[in-house]
């Protein structure tokens, strides 16, 4: 506890990539996800940029990184971002049917019960005849 009495914020980095566009835009998104081969980050679009492409910088605030490219690219890196979502969302889709197909059958107890007592009866009774 401080002076004050409020608990100290905990630092939370937070990465941001700029998008150089060679007709002179540029975007600034927030990464969402870095893994060894590409960044995945949101701005005005997702975009899905490959690691090699990028130049790194320390900020206070958290990694920055710059990424330079002609807008053929910044359009390639948009699709792969959608192509990626989509890919997951199929996933997540089939995950749940390979789960439900996945669970053991289940045997209609009540109806096996009945039908031993029916056959049970029909014996007894041609026993009994």
């Amino acid at each position: 506890m401080n002076l004050f009495g409020a608990a100290p914020k905990e630092y939370e980095p937070r990465d941001v990539i700029i998008i150089f566009g060679s007709n002179g835009t540029a975007d600034i998104a927030t990464v969402l996800e870095i893994d060894s081969e590409r960044i995945l980050a949101a701005g005005e679009v997702e975009y899905s940029i490959p690691i090699a492409d990028v130049k790194p910088y320390s900020g206070k605030r958290g990694r920055i990184f710059s990424y330079k490219a002609s807008e053929e690219n910044i359009t390639d890196t948009k699709r792969l971002a959608e192509l990626e979502k989509s890919i997951v969302l199929k996933q997540i889709t089939l995950f749940e049917k390979q789960k439900f197909a996945d669970e053991p059958m289940k045997w209609p107890i009540g109806k096996m019960i009945i039908g031993g007592i029916g056959i049970f009866l029909l014996v007894l009774f041609l026993a009994l005849k």
